[in-house]
C-alpha cells in the first residue's frame, strides 16, 4: 500500500499502548486499575529486562521491529524489509507489557542508529560519556592552574 500523495510505502503504525484504553461501550477503569496499569510499565532503568523477540517502537507508536539480540549497553533490532540495527539501552523509555518504548520519535530514529557497539560493549552509553567528558574538563582545569 502506498501513499498516493507522496508515491511512499504507509509506515505500519503500532495502536498507542494508552493505558486508559477502554473498549467501546464499557465503563471507564477505576483510579485502581489505571494506577495498576501504570505499576505494570517498567521504568528505562530496568532495560536488562528486554528479551529477543520483544516489540520494540518509538514513542510516537511506530513499530521499529522486535529484538534480535542484546549485549550490555546496547541491543539489535530485526527490522521488517530494512538492515537490522543497533539502538543503546539508555534510549529505552520504559518496557510496558512485553513492549519496549523509545524515547524518541520515528523522526529521529536515524540519529540513534548505531551500526554495531565495538566488541565488548567498549561505546560508553550518553550519560557515561557526559560523565567521562566532565571529569576530563575538570582535569584540564586543575592542570591550567599549576602551570
Amino acid at each position: 500500500m502506498t501513499d498516493e500523495r507522496k508515491g511512499d510505502p504507509i509506515p505500519r503504525y503500532v495502536a498507542p499502548l494508552a493505558a486508559a484504553a477502554v473498549p467501546v461501550g464499557e465503563p471507564e477503569p477505576a483510579d485502581d486499575a489505571l494506577r495498576e496499569m501504570e505499576r505494570a510499565a517498567v521504568p528505562a532503568t530496568a532495560s536488562a529486562l528486554i528479551d529477543d523477540g520483544q516489540l520494540v517502537i518509538t514513542a510516537d507508536g511506530f513499530d521499529l521491529g522486535r529484538v534480535k539480540e542484546t549485549s550490555e549497553t546496547h541491543f539489535k533490532v530485526d527490522a521488517p524489509l530494512r538492515l537490522d540495527y543497533w539502538l543503546a539501552r539508555d534510549d529505552i523509555a520504559m518496557v510496558r507489557n512485553g513492549v519496549v518504548v523509545m524515547r524518541f520519535d520515528e523522526a529521529d530514529l536515524q540519529a540513534h542508529l548505531v551500526a554495531h557497539p565495538a566488541p565488548g560493549d567498549a561505546l560508553l552509553s550518553p550519560s557515561e560519556q557526559l560523565e567521562q567528558r566532565r571529569a576530563m574538563e575538570a582535569e584540564l582545569e586543575s592542570q591550567r592552574h599549576t602551570i
